[in-house]
């Protein structure tokens, strides 16, 4: 494809979160999540044991076990039950937000490269996210 007798390139950012969707995102901040609890569990201070925190906080240690590995999702409210149980203030064990977004990439595409069709296709994305 050509624009003013010069081969055309899009210089094209993605944003993985919309490509791929919030469920990405979800999953990312409920690893991290059981990440925090983990750190936490295992402080020297306080050495808690699954079984431990599980008894703490109402459930078995499997769910423990599964929320550490960001298997289990837990309701909003229950952040306060092992905030409590962990002795820390609930965003403690918040990941950061900056740990979660995905990284833009910048893209270069030779559209003179490609079919035609595909060229067409392409540059119609690209001029619409611009």
């Amino acid at each position: 494809m050509m624009i003013l007798g010069q081969p055309c390139k899009h210089v094209y950012n993605i944003d993985n979160l919309s490509r791929v969707g919030q469920t990405t995102f979800v999953k990312r901040f409920y690893v991290e999540f059981g990440r925090s609890v983990r750190r936490q569990r295992e402080r020297d201070d306080l050495g808690l044991s699954q079984e431990a925190l599980a008894k703490r906080v109402g459930l078995s240690r499997t769910s423990i076990t599964n929320i550490e590995k960001g298997r289990q999702q837990i309701p909003l409210h229950a952040l306060y039950t092992f905030a409590d149980a962990l002795g820390v203030d609930p965003t403690s064990l918040l990941p950061d937000k900056k740990s979660l977004t995905a990284e833009r990439k910048r893209v270069t595409i030779d559209l003179n490269e490609l079919p035609e069709d595909l060229a067409e296709f392409v540059d119609r994305i690209a001029s619409k996210e611009s």
